[in-house]
């Protein structure tokens, strides 16, 4: 396994930002419930709740970052490329084209 396409593809399905993005607001959540919980004597069960469910999530997560893209206009299932290096097609070179002409746009001067 090539570890470069590996990654490579990681980034292409967008697996990588959905991580750093999932870890950021988890680290907000139990940020803001370590401070707002003892506040509304919340027991101490539901943080390691919290934080079990946090952690367990973030797998779930990735699954689905890899599988799934999230876009504006909903969500669609990721399609794989295939194994085989894509060829680029060469452009043939066209004929001449020998019928140039020059346009000039009228130009009204509307300002003082």
């Amino acid at each position: 396994m090539d570890i470069r396409r590996y990654i490579k593809e990681l980034k292409r399905r967008k697996v990588l930002r959905s991580a750093i993005t999932y870890l950021l607001m988890a680290w907000l959540i139990a940020q803001v419930s370590a401070i707002v919980l003892p506040v509304f004597n919340a027991p101490q069960d539901f943080m390691k709740n919290l934080i079990f469910v946090l952690t367990a999530g973030f797998p779930i997560s990735m699954v689905f970052a890899w599988v799934y893209e999230f876009s504006p206009k909903g969500i669609k299932k990721i399609q794989a490329i295939s194994a085989e290096p894509l060829k680029a097609e060469i452009p043939k070179k066209q004929g001449v084209d020998t019928n140039k002409k020059l346009v000039f746009l009228p130009f009204q001067n509307i300002g003082s």
